[in-house]
């Protein structure tokens, strides 16, 4: 009896270990199937020549199999193969099914790779994943060129989003408007602002001419891209942009089914968040923290990114693309300041209208949104970046006195003191710790941090060439950091900029 049962736990080992990396059954039918795929599509170059090694296992004869790559930007199939049998097969490769040249001639974007089977009268979906294809994607799907708009101007400046302030639709006055009839049913509206307005209203009707929903801006808005829900019964939106000083990059409408990625709909910052991302520049957030970033939001921290200096309009669009890419779901900071190469750290705070008032900028943001952990550059910029380093500097200085209610008065009365737990330098140094972003993870499909950085990376249009490659030893390496600051201890194992916070 003992050596039937260790015979059959042999047996059950060896299937285990000849497994290949993924594996999709559906037991919901009476048609059972297995894809066993060794090495999935996660995040492929462009133009590159990867190959689908794999195949289908059924314990039923297969009739038919089709191979689907959906595109998640563009809402349509980018590739379809259908295969007939006219002998039954229980087994099937995937080889046969897709060859390295369709996978070359992908565009750049979201994928969702769908394979089904068919048995008789039966058909089951076996195989379901997401992966990307590097490079610069396509603008998401929509319908705003079938809608008609009635406004002074043309409507091209709206669809072209050139993001400037030369190029954008500015009212002419507080009852300048624009008149948008829809096409068809249609479920958003998303309008980049030019600067955050400080008063506007958003009216959406029905074919009658009734106001069935209404957008007005509440005190503080900070937005510079926003969706806005339309739904059924919506015939007709009019924007009326109130604030002579800003203007719109672009408007879009998407139908009702629209695509589930490359769509911010950021939410206000909340008034505490986990962890704070302190960046130079709008890139630098995925250049030199980037996986940190999609783990994080992947683990469910409330992650906020602060940029320091403007680097115009357009930057501004790419980073909040990226960090929608990467999981965030707050509406960055901008501060603003002004960005331009410096010979020195003081030159730069000299250019930030001085350094007590960039820190008292860095304190009244800690104490606002109370951040548990803060995240920064390195002690010496990365690179020896003079602006990095004057950023570096100041939210150590600002972490400090965030705390103390005697330091900063003006903030202190509105948010009260506020004590960063940690306090990390992207950098190696004394009391430095490895993060590991390149762990799989399921909320990704498989895919990791890193990998996610990288695909967030490319919607930075303007920066993107071919990817960075954030390896060791490069000033591009986001994976060392010191803790320099901490009121809860060092880090015994490393890992997690969260040890010891509860």
């Amino acid at each position: 009896m003992k050596s039937r049962i260790f015979y059959l736990l042999a047996i059950i080992l060896s299937l285990l270990l000849l497994t290949p990396a993924a594996i999709s059954e559906d037991a919901s039918s009476d048609l059972h199937v297995q894809v066993i795929i060794g090495d999935p599509p996660q995040m492929i170059e462009k133009d590159s020549y990867y190959t689908l090694k794999g195949k289908i296992i059924s314990p039923y004869p297969i009739t038919s199999v089709q191979l689907k790559i959906y595109d998640e930007i563009l809402l349509e199939d980018e590739y379809v193969k259908t295969i007939n049998f006219n002998n039954k097969v229980n087994e099937y490769s995937l080889e046969q099914m897709i060859t390295s040249d369709n996978f070359n001639k992908l565009s750049p974007g979201e994928k969702t790779l769908i394979i089904s089977c068919q048995s008789g009268e039966n058909i089951i979906e076996a195989y379901r994943a997401r992966f990307s294809v590097l490079g610069v994607p396509k603008e998401p799907v929509h319908i705003t060129d079938s809608c008609t708009f009635t406004m002074r101007g043309n409507k091209a400046v709206l669809l072209e989003g050139e993001y400037s302030s030369r190029k954008c639709w500015k009212p002419q006055s507080q009852q300048d408007t624009i008149l948008i009839s829809l096409s068809e049913a249609a479920s958003s509206l998303k309008i980049d602002w030019l600067t955050p307005p400080s008063g506007f209203i958003i009216e959406c009707m029905d074919d009658n001419g009734y106001i069935k929903k209404t957008y007005s801006p509440e005190a503080g808005y900070s937005f510079y891209t926003d969706l806005f829900e339309l739904g059924e019964g919506i015939q007709e939106v009019r924007i009326t942009l109130s604030d002579l000083s800003s203007g719109i990059c672009a408007v879009r409408v998407y139908g009702i089914n629209p695509p589930s990625v490359d769509i911010p709909d950021f939410l206000p910052m909340p008034d505490k968040i986990d962890l704070l991302v302190v960046s130079t520049h709008e890139d630098d957030e995925l250049l030199m923290f980037g996986g940190a970033i999609p783990h994080y939001t992947a683990t469910g921290k409330d992650v906020g990114v602060l940029y320091m200096t403007d680097c115009g309009r357009h930057r501004y669009q790419e980073a909040m693309n990226g960090l929608w890419m990467s999981g965030v779901t707050y509406h960055p900071v901008f501060f603003g300041l002004a960005d331009k190469h410096t010979s020195s750290p003081r030159e730069a705070f000299q250019l930030w209208k001085g350094k007590d008032n960039t820190i008292a900028l860095l304190v009244e943001a800690i104490r606002k949104y109370k951040p548990e952990v803060v995240m920064t550059h390195g002690e010496n910029g990365e690179y020896g970046h003079k602006q990095h380093i004057a950023t570096s500097e100041a939210v150590l200085l600002a972490v400090q006195a965030a705390g103390d209610p005697k330091k900063y008065p003006s903030s202190y009365e509105k948010y009260g003191a506020w004590q960063v737990k940690k306090t990390y330098r992207h950098e190696k140094g004394d009391g430095h710790i490895i993060m590991d972003w390149n762990v799989p993870m399921d909320v990704y499909d498989g895919r990791t941090p890193q990998q996610i950085s990288e695909i967030s990376y490319s919607r930075h249009t303007s920066q993107y060439y071919g990817g960075v490659k954030f390896t060791l030893g490069s000033y591009y390496d986001y994976y060392g950091y010191t803790l320099v600051d901490s009121h809860v201890g060092p880090d015994a194992e490393g890992g997690d900029f969260f040890e010891n916070i509860d």
